[in-house]
Formats: structure tokens, sequence, C-alpha cells
């Protein structure tokens, strides 16, 4: 048993030791500390700079990144449809289908048989793709048959199956299954459209032609929604008819009001 001096003596040096060792572990519990605030601090700058740089933000925008721009051309095969063909063909199937708000980039890649990258190799996001697609789906036919008419005020209305094609997937891009922007960009392709056949720019039409303009785009438009709800509906649907009647709207006081009102070099 220890004498009364030994644990005098001992508890003394405990009383004195016992301070410091508290410092010592606050100490450590500090440098725990700082090196965590550090680590945060490193990654979180990191996640910044990422997504300043597009690699996180675009991910989660659906947008490509910027690293998968300049990515290997998707391979295919001599003789199959390249993969953007395919994403392209996907896109009209599932809008036959499905409101463009619903389509999803993975329903697309479903249904066309590729990857996320492959698509975002061709596209920056669904937007992107529908806008694309919807200007360069504009046949050239109806081009030729406005220039028929702007000639001399009749045309003969008849489509190839190609432009027939065209035409059917311009309807689904302005019917109930398309969006306001889509239909505001065909209708945009459509005047321009009319616009180069006439050789003149938006900013040299007086206030008239520019209704007139607009007004021959807008019954286009009405004309393409009206066949793809028609079809809906079970009608048959008479395309050559639909567009025989949107033009002969304008053959005569609308288009000889155009012509009259064009500058010079536009005529």
């Amino acid at each position: 048993m220890a004498s009364p001096a030994a644990s005098s003596a001992a508890n003394g040096i405990s009383s004195r030791f016992l301070p410091n060792f508290s410092i010592m572990a606050a100490l450590q519990s500090l440098q725990r500390m700082q090196r965590t605030v550090q680590f945060v601090s490193y990654w979180t700058l990191c996640c910044i700079k990422m997504s300043n740089e597009g690699s996180l933000s675009n991910y989660a925008e659906g947008t490509r990144p910027a690293r998968e721009k300049s990515m290997a051309r998707p391979k295919y095969q001599e003789g199959e449809r390249t993969a953007r063909e395919r994403l392209e063909d996907a896109f009209w199937e599932l809008l036959a289908q499905h409101p463009v708000g619903e389509i999803t980039v993975g329903m697309l890649c479903a249904q066309a048989g590729c990857n996320r990258g492959t698509f975002y190799y061709h596209f920056e996001g669904i937007e992107d793709m529908a806008a694309r697609v919807a200007a360069e789906s504009l046949p050239d036919q109806i081009s030729a048959l406005v220039r028929g008419y702007l000639a001399d005020g009749s045309s003969p209305i008849g489509f190839d199956d190609a432009a027939r094609c065209d035409i059917e997937r311009l309807c689904l891009l302005v019917g109930s299954h398309g969006s306001s922007e889509l239909a505001r960009a065909v209708k945009a392709a459509l005047v321009k459209s009319r616009l180069d056949d006439l050789g003149v720019e938006w900013d040299e039409l007086d206030a008239r032609a520019r209704i007139i303009v607009a007004f021959m785009a807008d019954g286009i438009l009405g004309a393409l929604a009206g066949h793809v709800e028609d079809a809906r509906a079970g009608e048959e649907p008479y395309l050559d008819t639909v567009f025989a009647v949107v033009f002969d709207t304008f053959s005569k006081p609308a288009l000889d009001y155009l012509r009259k009102s064009l500058p010079e070099n536009g005529r």
C-alpha cells in the first residue's frame, strides 16, 4: 500500500500535468479541424472551377460539356445510317407519340441505340436539336410553290415522297405535340424563305408588305397544324388540297400588291 506521502506526490503531479494534456488535446482537435476546412475549401474551389468550365452545370442542364465538343466523332459502318440520322429518326418517332416537352435525352438514345456522349457530340440539348431539325426540314418544294405564284399567280400543287415526308414532320413541329418556340422557329424559316425568293430583306418592306409576308407564313402554319390534327382525328389528309386552298387565298390581290410594293431590286 502506498504511503500517504507517495499518494500526495502522485496527486500533485497529476494536477500539474492535467492542464497540459487538455491543451494538447485541444490543439490536436484544432489541427484536425483546420485540415478538414482546408480540404473542404479546396474541393469547393474545384467544384466552382468545373462548374464554370461546364463540366458539372452543363450536364445538369442537359447541355453539351466543353470536353465532349472535342471528343472523337462517333464511328459507323459504311452503308448504315449515321448516329445523327438515327437520333433524328428517333426524335420524329417520339414526337409523333409525345409532346416535345416530355422527350428526354435518355428516351432518344434508347430509341436510336446510342449513348449520351454521341447525342451531345451532335446537339447541345433537346431544344437545340428540335430547332435545328425544324430549320433543316423546311422542304424546297414549298419555296418552289411560292415562286410559282409570284411569277404568274398560279402554280400546280404537288409533292414528291421526300417533300411529303418533310411536310409531315413540319406538321408535328407546329401541332399539339410541338411548342410555341418551335412554331416561331418554323414561321421564321418560312418568312426567310419568302424574303429570299423575293430578293429583299425584312427591313426593306413597308408595313403592308410585312403583314402580307407574315400572313402567308401564318397561313402555311395553320394548314400544317390543321393537317396533323385531322390525321390524329382519323380524317383523310389531303396535303395537296390544303396547300392549294392556302395559296389560292393569296394568289391575286395579296401577291399582286406585294410585287408592286417591293423595292426595285427585289422584284
